[in-house]
């Protein structure tokens, strides 16, 4: 994917530490939020350095739980 820099995988509930460290221009959500059900505290720090919120919509038949379980080797 061209289009991405970078991924992060991260252990704790939240991202913000890491978003208030790396301050992505974009920040993307999974079509199952929209901007007023995503962490509002992630939502100010993107927000406070001018950071881009986007929501991109589900594809249907994919989702990141069907792909970890491919990858794991489940159905």
């Amino acid at each position: 994917m061209g289009c991405v820099d970078g991924v992060v995988i991260f252990n704790d509930d939240s991202p913000i530490e890491m978003i208030r460290q790396l301050k992505p221009e974009v920040y993307v959500k999974g079509g199952d939020y929209t901007i007023d059900t995503i962490n509002q505290s992630e939502r100010r720090v993107v927000e406070s350095y001018g950071g881009k919120i986007v929501i991109i919509p589900p594809i249907e038949g994919r989702s990141t739980t069907r792909t970890i379980a491919r990858v794991l080797g489940g159905s």
